[in-house]
């Protein structure tokens, strides 16, 4: 195991759990199911052995990508690590709007947190003050960092940009110049691709060996989708 391997997976056994957003989803509390450190090195190991062909070419380079390869990384547990990456940057919101309503400072209390140092790439421990509220820390989060759905969800990323790269590979003109070209029903009646991690690793290596960084095509498609979503409701 190499270096590079041994501090991911430092790093990422590191992750703890955030349950001063009120994220977690539970039917009896705020925290969520816990483990957190425990899916950190699944993540890690996972990265350097299953996606380490992902990570050597450099088309894995975002954190919201690992739900399209990750068996069971879902909505919680996204919204644990990017929620606890963010941190910081959720004190500094956190504070500002202390200022615009004073009333939720009205109790308030500091601990030492873990935070993500940008700057030195690891996990740090700082003294924060947040706001209580029935005798427990609250960290606010804007609400446009919210939403029910995953949008980078592997489901999503198979029915859309692979199976339209497969519908691109097998279109074909016909003599009499019609285009025949398979429906997306027909790709998945067929079985050779099923919908599993297997398969979406596989076809998003298989088109970048031609140059198609399918991610970066699904990256396209869900900020246009979002974007069109937003104006909508403006």
């Amino acid at each position: 195991m190499s270096g590079d391997d041994l501090g991911a997976k430092r790093l990422l056994s590191q992750f703890r759990e955030p349950s001063e957003t009120r994220l977690g989803l539970s039917k009896t509390s705020f925290q969520g199911r816990g483990g957190a450190s425990e899916i950190g090195r699944r993540i890690a190991n996972i990265l350097t052995e299953d996606l380490r062909p992902l990570m050597e070419v450099g088309i894995l380079k975002h954190l919201e990508n690992l739900p399209l390869f990750v068996e069971g990384i879902d909505r919680d547990i996204t919204s644990d690590i990017v929620t606890r990456i963010a941190f910081g940057a959720l004190v500094d919101f956190t504070h500002e709007m202390i200022e615009l309503y004073p009333q939720l400072g009205e109790t308030t209390a500091r601990a030492e947190y873990q935070l993500w140092d940008r700057r030195n790439h690891s996990w740090v421990y700082k003294e924060v003050e947040l706001p209580y509220i029935n005798g427990a820390p609250v960290l606010l989060v804007p609400e446009s960092w919210t939403g029910k759905s995953l949008l980078m969800s592997a489901d999503r990323y198979y029915n859309k940009t692979l199976l339209d790269w497969i519908q691109e590979k097998q279109t074909v003109i016909l003599p009499d110049g019609t285009i025949d070209r398979p429906t997306k029903d027909e790709l998945r009646e067929r079985g050779n691709i099923p919908r599993n991690r297997l398969t979406i690793l596989r076809l998003t290596l298989e088109a970048y060996e031609v140059d198609i960084d399918l991610i970066e095509r699904f990256t396209a498609f869900v900020v246009q989708k979002q974007a069109e979503l937003q104006l909508k409701a403006a």
